[in-house]
């Protein structure tokens, strides 16, 4: 009969260690404490969730739908809904100019602005300082400022995802 080493014999034994332990841990559930003899638990609800807060119950019902007469109305599907008014938030940006150093950032910036009608922004991301344009909610209109930015002079601009504001 062979000799098991002593490391292999250490092995095993960590895994059995190891099974037994989780076992142990997942086959644990906490039992609440019931004391014996007493079946019927006192349960409280608290004081503050005894009553309903006045605030929240309706003063009156609501009013009931009314039958319209005549053709029903059907509601324009064609235009697109208005999107709501937003202070800032995650939109896109053009962006146009990269640099580390500032009066570089600023100088394209000052082109920018005489070159378009739309917000310039020389935004810090160490240790770059970005020249990026305009504040656009939605993707489509990223593309069209793209297109405007490029045929202003940026041919290397690109769309990049920023907190735009509005300016309104």
């Amino acid at each position: 009969m062979e000799k098991i080493p002593m490391s292999a014999k250490k092995y095993i034994l960590s895994i059995i260690w190891a099974g037994i332990f989780i076992v142990s841990g997942c086959t644990y559930i906490q039992r609440p404490n019931i004391q014996k003899g007493n079946e019927e638990q006192d349960y409280t609800i608290p004081e503050a969730a005894q009553e309903i807060p006045q605030s929240l119950i309706p003063e009156k019902e609501p009013p009931k739908p009314q039958k319209q007469k005549g053709k029903p109305q059907f509601a324009d599907i064609t235009s697109k809904p208005e999107q709501p008014k937003r202070e800032s938030g995650w939109g896109y940006r053009i962006q146009i100019y990269s640099s580390m150093r500032q009066e570089e950032a600023e100088s394209v910036a000052a082109v920018a602005h005489t070159r378009l009608e739309e917000k310039v922004y020389v935004e810090f991301h160490p240790p770059y300082y970005k020249v990026r344009v305009g504040n656009c909610w939605t993707a489509d209109e990223a593309a069209e400022l793209l297109e405007k930015v490029k045929k202003a002079g940026f041919p290397d601009a690109w769309v990049v995802r920023a907190t735009v504001v509005n300016e309104e």
